[in-house]
C-alpha cells in the first residue's frame, strides 16, 4: 500500500516551483536583456558577409599596347573553429586535424609549426587568411583534401607586361591594391572603381542556401586610362638613356620626348629605373621621378627662348652684329661671362649657332630683368605643365 508524506509532496511541489520558475526566469531574461545578443549570434552563424572586389582600370600606351593590367589569382583562408567543430563532430581525434594542417602546410611550402602558430586559437578564431596567389595546381591538390574550414578567395593582382618601361610613369600599388606611385596614385580613384558586397544565408553547418536579395550590391570596376607614351618610343629612349648613363659613368639620368606640334610627352625616362611589379625590391630615391621633381639649370638650351623674344620686340635685329672681344667678358654688373672660343665678332644667328655665353649675355642685358621674366613667363617657365603626374617642380 502506497502512501504519501505531506512532506514529501511538499518538497516536490517546491522544487517544481523553482524549476518553473527557473524557467520562466531565463525566459524573462533572454526577452528582457538577452534577445539583442541572441539575435546577434543568430545572424552571424547564418550569414556571412563578402566583399566584392573591384577590378582595377588598365592603362595603355597611346597605341593601345597593355602598361598595367589587372590579372585574377587565389588566396586561402581557414575557419578553424569550424574545422575543429568538424573533425569532432565526425568522431574523428584533433591529432588527425593536427595532421591534416601539416599536410597542408607542405602543399603551401609553409611550415608546419608557423602554419599553427599563424591558426591560433581554434577555439575563436573563425577567418584566418594564409597564403595569396595560389596557383590552379595547388588549390586542385587542396581541393582533393576535403577540409572543412578551408576556402578561397578570388583576388585582384596587378601586373605590368613591359618589366621596367616607364616605371617612373605608371608608378606602382601597395600589397592592398592601392596606388602609391605615378599614375597609379594620381589616378588611383578612377583606377580603383567600388567594391560591392553581399551577404550569403547559411545552414546549421554553413552550407550556402542563398543571397540576401536586398545585400547585394555589384562592384564597380575602375576606368581605363589611355596615354600619350609611346611604348616603341619610351623602350628605345630607356635603352639609349641606361648606354649612356653607363658610358659616361654618370649617378643618374633623365630625358623627356614630346611631340612639338601637340606637347604630347611621347617618353619619359629615368635612370636607374626600377621594376613596378616589386617596388619593394627599390629605393625611395630610385623611385624618384627626377625628370619633373628636380630643378635643374637649363644651360644653353634656354637661349632660343631669350633671341626670339628680343627679336619680337626690336630689341635687336637679325644682322646685328656682336661685339664679343672672347673669350672673356665683364658684364655691367660686375660678372664675369665666358667662351669656350675667343670669338672677336658674332653675327645675331652666329651667336645662336655657335652658343655664345657672351653675345647672348649682351642681349640679356640689354633688355633687363623685366623682360627676361616676361619672355621667359609667356613660354611656361616658372609655371607647373599640367602635366597629370604628382610632385611637378615647375
Amino acid at each position: 500500500m502506497i502512501t504519501f508524506s505531506p512532506l514529501r509532496a511538499a518538497i516536490v511541489m517546491c522544487s517544481i516551483g523553482t524549476l518553473l520558475l527557473t524557467l520562466l526566469g531565463r525566459v524573462g531574461y533572454l526577452q528582457t536583456y538577452g534577445r539583442e545578443k541572441t539575435v546577434r549570434r543568430a545572424e552571424r552563424q547564418q550569414h556571412q558577409n563578402e566583399i566584392l572586389e573591384s577590378r582595377r582600370g588598365s592603362i595603355y600606351d597611346c597605341n593601345g599596347m597593355l602598361m598595367a593590367g589587372t590579372v585574377q589569382s587565389t588566396s586561402l583562408f581557414i575557419d578553424p573553429k569550424f574545422m575543429q567543430e568538424e573533425f569532432q563532430a565526425n568522431g574523428r581525434s584533433l591529432t588527425e586535424m593536427d595532421k591534416a594542417i601539416e599536410k597542408l602546410a607542405r602543399l603551401l611550402d609553409k611550415d608546419p609549426f608557423e602554419m599553427s602558430q599563424l591558426l591560433g586559437d581554434r577555439y575563436t578564431s573563425r577567418y584566418i587568411r594564409v597564403a595569396d596567389h595560389l596557383d590552379e595546381r595547388t588549390v586542385a591538390e587542396i581541393e582533393k583534401m576535403k577540409l572543412p574550414g578551408v576556402g578561397f578567395t578570388p583576388m585582384n593582382e596587378r601586373y605590368y607586361p613591359m618589366g621596367s618601361i616607364a616605371a617612373h610613369v605608371l608608378g606602382g600599388v601597395g600589397g592592398e591594391g592601392k596606388g602609391l606611385e605615378g599614375l597609379e596614385l594620381k589616378f588611383e580613384k578612377q583606377l580603383a572603381g567600388r567594391n560591392g558586397f553581399k551577404t550569403t544565408l547559411k545552414d546549421a553547418r554553413r552550407r550556402p542556401i542563398s543571397v540576401a536579395a536586398d545585400d547585394y550590391l555589384p562592384p564597380q570596376n575602375g576606368q581605363h586610362l589611355m596615354l600619350t607614351i609611346d611604348s616603341s618610343i619610351q623602350m628605345i629612349a630607356e635603352q639609349e638613356l641606361a648606354k649612356a648613363c653607363e658610358e659616361f659613368s654618370a649617378k643618374r639620368g633623365e630625358v623627356v620626348i614630346m611631340d612639338p606640334k601637340t606637347g604630347d610627352v611621347l617618353a619619359l625616362a629615368n635612370w636607374p629605373a626600377f621594376n613596378p611589379q616589386n617596388l619593394e625590391d627599390s629605393t625611395p630615391d630610385i623611385r624618384r621621378n627626377r625628370a619633373l621633381v628636380d630643378p635643374y639649370e637649363p644651360g644653353s638650351t634656354i637661349k632660343p627662348f631669350i633671341a626670339g623674344p628680343a627679336l619680337q620686340w626690336n630689341i635687336t635685329r637679325v644682322n646685328e652684329v656682336f661685339p664679343i672681344h672672347g673669350p672673356v667678358w665683364i658684364t655691367p654688373y660686375g660678372r664675369r661671362i665666358t667662351d669656350v672660343h675667343g670669338y672677336d665678332k658674332l653675327a645675331f644667328w652666329d651667336v645662336l649657332v655657335k652658343s655664345s655665353n657672351i653675345g647672348m649675355s649682351m642681349l640679356g642685358a640689354r633688355m633687363g630683368n623685366q623682360k627676361l621674366h616676361d619672355a621667359l613667363t609667356r613660354f611656361g617657365f616658372n609655371r607647373p605643365t599640367g602635366i597629370e603626374l604628382p610632385g611637378e617642380d615647375p
